[in-house]
């Protein structure tokens, strides 16, 4: 799998050409970039030509293909089909895996979700950093207390002021810039780990295809947290402000380069969520929901 990520600013043709991808502008000029080097495209300008074999292209190499509303948020994901040589057994070892299973697999996810959440308050140097510490060592299988949300009332009023979720301006979507990033690479891995995106451990919405997506990507939340407040702050002086800017895009985009900790070893964030889903599989196999592996924040 590659490392790079292409944004696409300006109209132009998409097409393949030995081996590379070839950008054409409207103008004439050509940029070539080696397809094994990418793991992801962000296509924000409506104006642009997609070619067949550029869409086989990235799903054979388990590229995450993004395209973007008007407002440059990615609004759909093509994702790779069937890729992995072992896709019907595991599954055939998701979906039927127990429901003890998954409220274990579900109780780890939350419980490092919380400890990263009480990390970006140490580094934001709020308040209840210890607080959210001991909820996440109380979390119980399935999480049936609901310590996560216990826990998202705290953290969001100590990280950041005067903001709740959803809100018309800039941090709401940064934050869901961001999100959609990362659930689009791990909704990559999932598919090129032989799983299907829509059977998940907690989420099991009808009308959503990726919902094994939004509960792996519940521990990775805090880092798209922690990079829109160093972005913008604790508060911001005009709440109604909330365009990002195209260089908000990009590093909200790079922040799949980010170096995090995983399985006591740095890496990429990009690389720790395909470790993460190769845990996954191991876990399955094993049937010991401690075997999954997930993110932390590197000790400063």
């Amino acid at each position: 799998m590659g490392w790079q990520t292409v944004v696409i600013t300006k109209p132009c043709k998409l097409s393949i050409k030995d081996k590379n991808l070839l950008i054409k502008s409207e103008v004439g000029s050509e940029t070539k970039v080696a397809i094994d080097e990418i793991s992801s495209i962000v296509v924000e300008e409506r104006q642009v030509t997609l070619t067949s074999p550029f869409l086989s292209m990235c799903a054979q190499k388990d590229i995450a293909l993004f395209v973007c509303d008007e407002k440059h948020i990615p609004s759909g994901i093509l994702l790779p089909f069937h890729t992995h040589s072992r896709f019907s057994k595991n599954s055939y070892l998701q979906i039927n895996s127990s429901k003890p299973f998954q409220n274990r697999i579900w109780q780890n996810i939350i419980k490092r979700k919380i400890f990263n959440q009480s990390r970006v308050l140490e580094r934001t140097a709020s308040e209840n950093i210890l607080t959210l510490n001991n909820l996440s060592k109380k979390v119980q299988s399935g999480d049936k207390t609901n310590n996560e949300a216990t826990a998202a009332s705290i953290y969001w009023k100590s990280l950041f002021n005067d903001f709740f979720r959803g809100m018309p301006e800039i941090r709401s979507r940064g934050l869901d810039y961001g999100y959609a990033i990362v659930r689009g690479a791990i909704g990559r891995s999932i598919s090129g780990g032989g799983f299907l995106p829509a059977f998940g451990v907690f989420h099991s919405n009808d009308l959503n295809p990726f919902n094994f997506a939004d509960d792996l990507i519940e521990p990775f939340r805090p880092f798209i947290d922690l990079e829109v407040f160093t972005m913008y702050g604790r508060e911001i002086s005009s709440p109604m402000k909330y365009n990002l800017t195209k260089e908000d895009r990009v590093r909200l985009i790079n922040i799949l380069n980010k170096e995090i900790l995983f399985n006591n070893e740095k890496t990429t964030l990009l690389n720790s969520i395909d470790e993460m889903v190769f845990s996954y599989s191991r876990a399955l196999k094993s049937k010991d929901p401690n075997l999954i592996l997930l993110p932390e924040f590197i000790d400063e």
